[in-house]
């Protein structure tokens, strides 16, 4: 069984957490302000037609293995509780 203790966060993963989401915002804020390339809807989720081809199967395959993982932990957990 896992211990009371072990399932709450201490300083050290409040700080974790922290830096994590310091450094998310600021990538965001940066990109923000700077303006970045895209300058449309389009150029943005289609990467203004330029993307090669090896990026799409890479994402297929990441979303298709986060699929998996993601019923199966659910599943495994069901069972074992």
């Amino acid at each position: 069984m896992i211990s009371d203790d072990s399932r709450s966060f201490h300083a050290v993963d409040y700080a974790i957490f922290a830096l994590v989401l310091a450094v998310s915002l600021s990538i965001g804020f940066y990109h923000a302000f700077t303006g970045g390339r895209q300058r449309t809807t389009k150029e943005y989720l289609l990467a203004n037609r330029q993307a090669r081809l090896i990026f799409f199967k890479i994402l297929i395959c990441i979303r298709f293995i986060y699929c998996i993982n993601t019923c199966v932990c659910s599943v495994v957990e069901h069972l074992l509780v």
